[in-house]
């Protein structure tokens, strides 16, 4: 089952990336899925969709929302993510220094044993929102609850250091 705090832990460490406080995230497996139901844009009644997203994703689109684009190369515990294209606009308005963010930097790891990482298990249980995350709206989607997370950790993090 998968630590309710998964998806929090991941952009934490990003955004610690991001604003030079870390320099990279180990994980165990990046092709573990998160289940994510949400509320339908296109029906008005209770009907929730269900998306697969993989961990690997989740790193994806949350330096994404940074103005980071990251590609995954390698394979098995080779595999590795590398900042390949920077959004310059987007940092200055988020007041990222852009020195610590570097062409051709590898910010995703698989854990070896001599690092610190963040457990996924490769079978994750199904979570509706509300379950998943507590406090955010039902009928938030997972794009959202992305640019929230960042946002919140940035403010919270800058004010910390």
């Amino acid at each position: 089952m998968i630590e309710k705090n998964i998806v929090q832990k991941i952009i934490r460490e990003v955004v610690l990336i991001a604003l030079g406080l870390e320099n990279r995230i180990y994980i165990k497996d990046l092709s573990a899925h998160l289940y994510w139901m949400e509320k339908s844009q296109f029906n008005f009644g209770e009907e929730y969709i269900a998306k697969d997203i993989t961990i690997r994703d989740l790193i994806r689109m949350s330096f994404a929302e940074l103005g980071v684009e990251i590609e995954f190369c390698g394979r098995g515990e080779l595999e590795k993510g590398v900042i390949i294209d920077i959004d310059e606009e987007r940092l200055d308005l988020l007041k990222i220094d852009k020195e610590y963010i570097k062409f051709g930097q590898t910010v995703v790891k698989i854990e070896d044993r001599s690092s610190v990482s963040i457990d996924v298990n490769p079978t994750i249980e199904k979570h509706l929102v509300q379950q998943y995350i507590g406090h955010f709206e039902t009928e938030i989607h997972f794009d959202n609850l992305i640019k929230e997370v960042i946002m919140s950790n940035l403010m919270i993090v800058k004010k910390q250091s």
